[in-house]
């Protein structure tokens, strides 16, 4: 698990289901008082201090730590039609652990300019062999 300012990335999927009652209880457009932050709210209960559900990422702030997990495919398509109609289908959704490309930085990445975007640069360390080591002439 990587861990950065108290911030866990998940290591496992959540299953959360939104029934409508719970559609009725949240408001559209409010990351902190979606259906799904609702949902999340009352099958984890107590252990849970808020939650911040954005259209790619959740945030699951529990006492000691705060849990992100990915959101994509039909869930991610449900906040999106959610926000803009206030309506949220009912059922059961799944919460994504980290994929590698989304986990925290272990350390802060470098930033470069392409085009006018500004974008993080991984950097790989990569060991040649003196020999296979092409030669300009």
């Amino acid at each position: 698990m990587k861990r950065l300012k108290g911030k866990v990335d998940a290591t496992e999927d959540l299953q959360i289901t939104v029934t409508e009652m719970i559609c009725r209880l949240s408001t559209p457009g409010d990351p902190k008082h979606c259906a799904l932050s609702v949902a999340i709210q009352l099958a984890l209960g107590r252990s849970v201090k808020s939650v911040r559900t954005l259209r790619t990422i959740c945030e699951i702030e529990l006492r000691d730590e705060i849990r992100r997990h990915r959101v994509y495919g039909s869930l991610a398509r449900a906040i999106t039609a959610y926000d803009s109609t206030g309506i949220f289908p009912p059922g059961t959704y799944t919460l994504h652990r980290m994929n590698p490309a989304w986990t925290l930085p272990a350390v802060r990445m470098p930033l470069v300019v392409i085009g006018n975007r500004l974008v993080s640069v991984v950097v790989h360390t990569v060991f040649v062999k003196l020999g296979e080591l092409p030669l300009s002439k």
